[in-house]
């Protein structure tokens, strides 16, 4: 009777058992926002089956077997709704959750309950340990650059606590935890640079992945991983090394997915140290190497003449071409600069010793030491090619009377002299009848008396027209004649003239002269033809 009611009790606690597991499962599948209930659910199954176990101490081994293979079937429904649970709670969280495929995820760029993926256009930054994540709530573990302005960074902060569900995070605990993080970038164009930070600043990030234009990468984050988030081919950001790279790129022309074939390629590995030395002194402007180029450079012999044009110690050379005058460049252009005939490079020298240079360095010199050459010291200095100077040097015990002359006294005096407007004025010792000039010899020509000026101004006006000089004869007539007003009638009438002498005559143009021609001046007023003066010799 008690082993059939043993029998009957595990029987019944095994259907008991079966049908709260298919319920447990009918729930999580369809409604996992349950998932608190279950847990408690499961605990009473834990406690039933304890007492189950207790009840079957005294039994026979039979059913202690059968028992046995009960606990068995109740522990491995136990293990896969721990397992159902925990994959929904790291998943869905708290959001309100609707049935779906794995990996089948709402998209939206407004965060809310029931979105699996947030879309951004921009750069942005999510807290992902935070309650607020986005729009007042824990973020999800995807993220899409739908379209992008430009390549951007995507920093997601502090992964390693992330919200599992609002205030539990996956550090919550002592037991460690993986966040699986989703990332796709659709835009045809630009970069998203997935970034793995401490904090908010980012100055730091514990880890860095750029992912191409309409490119998608899972990476996972470690709650001991200090936020770093791992990706399939990411970056050691100490090392600066990369993981890995795909065994098909290993090839002189790789090709794509579709078996097209690279246009560009890989080199041997053994060509890339001397590709690297190209690239540190390669050319400096784009462009292509001749065939007939490489050619040149292939060959032992070139290779060895241009290491000696490069070389700074052992066996240098210099090119050929640079022993001239004037050296041409490889365009046939002349030098700016030239060469220096070997039979004068010891004269050059000699110049550079430190004597020498320290005598020319004096004549440069415009402070301190200075020095003028010796050949300068003459009154008619020759050059280098011993040609006399134009002009020359002023004995010395002169150079104090020519400084006199330059000071601001005699200079504001001498200065006068020059003028041609302005303040002008005439040495004083032009202020005679037959000045002197500095050596006390008297001038040919003289000065006229202040008073006469007058006089002369009007023989100038009145000068004869015919531009020829008055003799002497002719100005000592003038000097001779006498006139009188008082001759003058004041009654109409004809007179008489009698000459008052006579004088020899030139007769002009070199004909001869003319004797006894006799001279009188008379004036008759304009006025009833009166006579007015008359003027007579003496």
């Amino acid at each position: 009777m008690v082993q059939r009611w043993i029998f009957g009790a595990a029987s019944m606690a095994i259907l008991w058992t079966m049908l709260m597991v298919a319920f447990f499962e009918h729930r999580v599948n369809m409604n996992l926002s349950e998932i608190d209930n279950l847990k408690e659910q499961i605990a009473e199954m834990k406690l039933e089956k304890e007492k189950m176990q207790s009840d079957s101490t005294d039994v026979t081994p039979v059913l202690q077997a059968h028992t046995a293979y009960i606990k068995e079937m109740v522990e491995e429904q136990v293990a896969d709704l721990k397992s159902a649970h925990t994959t929904a709670m790291t998943v869905h969280g708290t959001h309100q959750q609707e049935r779906r495929l794995g990996g089948f995820h709402k998209s939206s760029a407004t965060n809310a309950r029931g979105v699996g993926c947030l879309e951004i256009t921009a750069a942005a930054e999510f807290p992902m340990n935070s309650d607020s994540c986005s729009n007042s709530l824990p973020c999800p573990p995807c993220f899409i650059a739908t379209a992008l302005s430009a390549d951007v960074d995507l920093e997601i902060v502090d992964c390693q606590s992330a919200r599992i569900k609002s205030g539990l995070s996956m550090d919550a605990s002592s037991a460690t935890h993986v966040l699986e993080l989703v990332f796709i970038n659709m835009d045809a164009g630009n970069t998203l640079t997935i970034k793995g930070c401490v904090d908010t600043t980012c100055a730091s990030p514990a880890s860095t992945y750029v992912l191409g234009p309409l490119e998608s990468v899972i990476g996972h984050c470690y709650t001991a991983g200090s936020s770093a988030i791992t990706f399939p081919t990411a970056r050691d950001t100490t090392t600066g090394l990369e993981s890995h790279c795909p065994k098909g790129c290993d090839s002189t022309a790789p090709t794509d997915l579709t078996g097209s074939a690279f246009t560009n390629g890989l080199v041997t590995a053994t060509g890339v140290t001397n590709l690297n030395k190209l690239g540190v002194n390669g050319p400096t402007s784009s462009g292509s190497i001749s065939t007939a180029e490489w050619d040149f450079l292939a060959s032992d012999t070139n290779v060895a003449a241009l290491t000696k044009f490069i070389a700074t110690s052992g066996t240098m050379a210099c090119p050929k071409g640079c022993d001239a005058a004037t050296p041409d460049d490889s365009a046939g252009s002349d030098f700016t600069n030239g060469m220096v005939t070997a039979s004068l490079v010891s004269n050059i020298n000699a110049l550079g010793a430190t004597t020498a240079y320290n005598a020319l360095v004096k004549f440069l010199a415009t402070s301190g030491t200075m020095a003028c050459p010796k050949g300068c010291d003459a009154a008619i200095p020759d050059d280098s090619a011993a040609s006399a100077f134009t002009n020359g040097m002023v004995t010395a015990s002169l150079v104090s009377n020519i400084n006199a002359l330059g000071a601001t006294t005699a200079y504001n005096a001498l200065v006068k002299f020059l003028a041609t407007s302005g303040t002008m004025a005439c040495p004083k010792g032009c202020d005679d009848a037959a000045p002197d000039d500095s050596a006390g010899s008297a001038f040919t020509n003289g000065m006229v008396t202040t008073g006469k000026v007058a006089a002369l101004n009007k023989i100038g006006t009145n000068s004869p027209s015919g531009g020829v000089d008055i003799s002497t004869t002719e100005w000592d007539l003038l000097a001779g004649m006498t006139c009188s007003a008082s001759a003058a009638s004041s009654t109409a009438g004809d007179f008489t003239i009698t000459p008052a002498g006579t004088f020899t005559a030139d007769t002009g143009g070199g004909t001869g002269t003319q004797a006894s021609v006799p001279h009188g001046t008379i004036s008759v007023s304009a006025i009833a033809n009166a006579l007015s003066s008359i003027c007579t010799t003496r």
